[in-house]
């Protein structure tokens, strides 16, 4: 089972959020539920969404920045 922590991006595997990306805001443990922060029309929803209908996002791969070497 995955842990997931305030913070943390995830992505919604069913309902009618399906494959929106969005942040964890609180974790309950004994329900096995996250609360999300989902964008509908320009404004942040609070959704619940199960353990097992989310999947963290991987943090995009390391980039290093552009100097100008001249």
């Amino acid at each position: 089972m995955q842990e997931f922590k305030p913070g943390d991006p995830v992505r919604i595997k069913s309902g009618p959020f399906k494959s929106f990306i969005s942040v964890v805001t609180k974790v309950d443990v004994t329900r096995a539920v996250l609360i999300v922060e989902v964008d509908v029309f320009g404004r942040r929803t609070p959704v619940e969404v199960t353990f097992s209908d989310s999947d963290k996002v991987p943090p995009p791969p390391y980039k290093p920045p552009i100097t100008n070497l001249n």
